[in-house]
């Protein structure tokens, strides 16, 4: 009996699934040659399905002993009721969610989400021009097209934003009860969920921010910090320093050692942690251009009086004591 993810075929199929979702759907297609024989008459024979991107190989079939030609002659048989219920359903699943995709898009438009793992980034090009850059361990929810009246995202962690600006339809951005509006611009937003504030820098233009009751203007070069009362901090900056993640370079301006530590499980990919709490208010001022992480957190053991330990796979910044 073939054990099929219906959903998830159906998804290869149309080229609308995650980098692991078509992994393991990959190995599934590999693990037996009925897979592969399965999905062809699938993907052929179900009328406008999409062939997906780099289609695995076909598979490889040995040269036939008369043993082997006797099974594969009868193996159509064997199969053929079961494609053809596939093909059946497959077609009903097809139309089903073509039905829903016309429904969503006639109440709302369609919706499309890039998430990131610890150590990835992500790059999305819109189709009005506009490109975003997904930092690691974020989530950035856009409509599947612009049509329409204003341009919206949301955002859950950081993203850096080069927006195409267009003055008959403005580009928003929600993240963590702030909406940033376009006005000409680059900008990087971070809203992570365990940020007590959202930080806005803008790089060119300007945006116009709007969090609970207060409103501001953003210029080039300021950095604008919203808390979730509504207050307001802003002050000049080097812009370059904040979006310098963009080219894997990571930047800290007087970071509290907890923001740290959670900043650099974000982009290494490997638990960080303080061994005493009385680190989280330590700060640290500094640049990283990939190095490792044992490497950094050797540095800024240096500036924040720590040294690294290790237990298990956790890297844990411990107190020096004072002598």
């Amino acid at each position: 009996m073939l054990d099929i993810d219906w959903e998830l075929l159906v998804r290869y199929a149309e080229r609308d699934c995650a980098l692991a979702d078509r992994e393991r759907f990959d190995r599934w297609l590999e693990a037996d040659r009925r897979h592969r024989a399965f999905y062809d008459v699938i993907a052929l024979g179900a009328g406008d399905v999409t062939p997906p991107l780099d289609p695995p190989p076909a598979p490889r079939w040995r040269v036939a002993q008369r043993g082997d030609r006797a099974w594969m002659a009868r193996a159509p048989r064997r199969l053929g009721w079961l494609l053809a219920a596939a093909l059946l359903v497959a077609a009903a699943l097809l139309a089903a969610r073509r039905r829903a995709g016309r429904l969503t898009e006639n109440a709302a438009v369609a919706e499309r989400t890039v998430v990131t793992r610890p150590a990835e980034r992500a790059i999305v090009r819109l189709g009005d021009g506009t490109q975003i850059v997904v930092a690691a361990q974020s989530t950035l929810r856009y409509p599947a097209t612009q049509a329409g009246g204003a341009r919206e995202v949301d955002v859950s962690g950081e993203a850096y934003f080069e927006v195409a600006h267009d003055a008959r339809r403005r580009f928003v951005v929600h993240a963590n009860g702030a909406t940033i509006s376009d006005l000409g611009t680059a900008f990087d937003v971070r809203a992570y969920p365990s940020d007590a504030r959202v930080r806005i820098v803008v790089a060119a233009g300007r945006v116009a921010v709007r969090a609970a009751r207060d409103a501001r203007i953003v210029d080039r070069g300021t950095l604008a910090l919203w808390d979730t009362s509504g207050a307001v901090t802003m002050r000049a900056v080097d812009p370059q320093r904040f979006v310098a993640w963009t080219t894997g370079t990571l930047v800290f301006d007087a970071t509290p050692l907890d923001e740290m530590a959670n900043d650099l499980t974000r982009w290494y990919g490997t638990p960080v942690a303080l061994g005493d709490a009385s680190l989280a208010r330590r700060d640290f001022s500094g640049s990283f251009d990939r190095e490792s992480l044992h490497d950094v957190l050797t540095i800024i053991g240096r500036g924040t009086r720590t040294r690294l330990a290790w237990r298990g796979d956790t890297a844990v910044l411990l107190p020096i004591p004072q002598q």
